[in-house]
């Protein structure tokens, strides 16, 4: 599960993190996070930085035309490619 996943909107930066703790003895290789939009979907791969904590930093200057709703999804998967958890939040 997802102890804590956050999106922040900065004036040009998203920042997003993530603490994604292992399901059932399973580690957490990888976790992403889905913006959803009247235009479609973003997803994005966030970066392992140690101790369960997953997290991106992302110029919003590139999707200045995305208009966003106001939750994102993240995603944890296992090393085979698994969902182990995912975690709706409000972007702040």
């Amino acid at each position: 599960p997802f102890h804590q996943a956050d999106v922040t909107i900065g004036r040009t930066y998203l920042f997003i993190e993530a603490q994604a703790d292992c399901v059932k003895d399973e580690e957490v290789e990888k976790v992403k996070v889905k913006f959803y939009s009247v235009y479609g979907e973003l997803e994005y791969d966030l970066k392992y930085i140690g101790k369960n904590m997953f997290e991106l930093e992302h110029d919003i200057r590139k999707i200045h035309n995305f208009s966003m709703y106001e939750e994102v999804e993240f995603f944890s998967y296992d090393k085979s490619g698994n969902l182990l958890a995912n975690k709706k939040v409000k972007i702040q």
